[in-house]
């Protein structure tokens, strides 16, 4: 190629004289509560490409703290991202919240989204984004699984407006008023039908205070013969749930590391199991390096699982009635391909494995 050519080329100019260096770390702290990394590029000539650092917190129940620095990589060198699923409906975990605040120099980015699944494979989301470089812009997504994704900005004031239009701060808030409605209106629609109670309250008379003991401790006892049940079934599924893991193993695929089946609330008022160790009862329905578990009805039906009420002698009248409206949990960590992977699912919602929502916490050869 002549040098005219090589001066007109849209292609990158790469030195042949500069090779470059890149390595990657993960680490588990805490006991497992934060999950760290550490991405560095040097040249050959000792210069940093880029430099990041960062930190996830994956505590149970709680929203995902993640904190990033980096250099080289982005306008803003710091971003900070909180991250919850929600559900006030008492149905399915599927909408996720997401708040993000990067600062630089002179420079901020505001970021708040909500995604909600349309149904298995398909969801929408709405944004709002507050950008020093961009100015203000309201984002619709929709997504057909992880691959088919359009994004739809709609500017609503520009960069130069920041500074100039006083009511700026105005539009920001009516923008974000905007979103928030249009995702309560899509909400309501896509989970019209539901009921958001999970379990009426018992009538307060004195007809129901007596036959309260005499249901709390039939319940009890169909509940302790469903649970010697599941572990009957266990015994079954457990050579099943081996010759998966070993067939996963020499395909790489879909490998169950942990999962616990379990309830919050204080074990004493509530009278209940606080876990159950159900590796093998999800293994054992892994198929070709997937799994799928249809929601809808509560876990503790499937086959090896049963409620997580105890049965002795210090039942209370309530404890029945708060066990029955409890929301069991199911965490499950797993190994797919070459990644380590942590999921929360509520009690009646499916279960597809490998899941897009799943957190990614390390390579096999870092992750334990």
């Amino acid at each position: 190629m002549s040098t005219e050519e090589n001066k007109n080329s849209l292609l990158p100019r790469i030195s042949t004289e500069l090779f470059g260096l890149y390595c990657s770390t993960q680490r588990l702290l805490y006991g497992g509560q934060i999950h760290g990394s550490c991405d560095l590029g040097i040249q050959s000539n000792l210069r940093t490409q880029y430099l990041q650092v960062t930190c996830t917190t994956l505590l149970a129940n709680l929203p995902r703290f993640k904190l990033n620095l980096n250099i080289g990589l982005e306008r803003f060198p710091i971003r900070m991202t909180v991250t919850d699923t929600m559900d006030r409906y008492g149905g399915e975990q599927d909408h996720r919240c997401s708040l993000s605040l990067a600062l630089a120099p002179h420079a901020i980015e505001v970021v708040a989204d909500s995604n909600r699944k349309l149904s298995k494979d398909s969801g929408i989301g709405i944004g709002v984004r507050h950008n020093s470089f961009d100015g203000l812009t309201l984002t619709v997504q929709l997504s057909r699984g992880t691959d088919a994704v359009i994004k739809i900005p709609i500017k609503i004031a520009s960069q130069s407006s920041i500074s100039r239009d006083l009511a700026y701060p105005w539009k920001m808030a009516y923008t974000v008023l905007v979103a928030a409605l249009l995702d309560l209106v899509i909400g309501d629609n896509v989970h019209d039908g539901r009921n958001a109670i999970w379990g009426a309250a018992p009538k307060d008379n004195a007809e129901e205070k007596q036959k309260a003991p005499e249901a709390d401790a039939a319940w009890l006892r169909e509940q302790e013969r469903l649970r010697k049940l599941a572990e009957q079934q266990l015994c079954f599924m457990r050579q099943g749930a081996e010759l998966s893991r070993q067939k996963e193993e020499l395909s790489n695929g879909l490998i169950i590391l942990n999962a616990i089946y379990y309830v919050d609330g204080d074990e004493n008022s509530c009278n209940l199991r606080r876990q159950l160790d159900v590796r093998n009862q999800i293994q054992f329905w892994v198929e070709n390096s997937s799994l799928f578990l249809p929601g809808g009805s509560s876990k503790s039906n499937l086959m090896g699982f049963y409620c997580l009420a105890r049965n002795h002698s210090s039942t209370t009248d309530l404890s029945c009635r708060q066990a029955q409206r409890l929301k069991p949990m199911l965490y499950i960590r797993y190994s797919h391909s070459n990644g380590i992977y942590e999921i929360t699912i509520k009690d009646e919602e499916e279960l597809s494995l490998p899941s897009a929502n799943a957190l990614r916490i390390g390579d096999k050869l870092v992750v334990q």
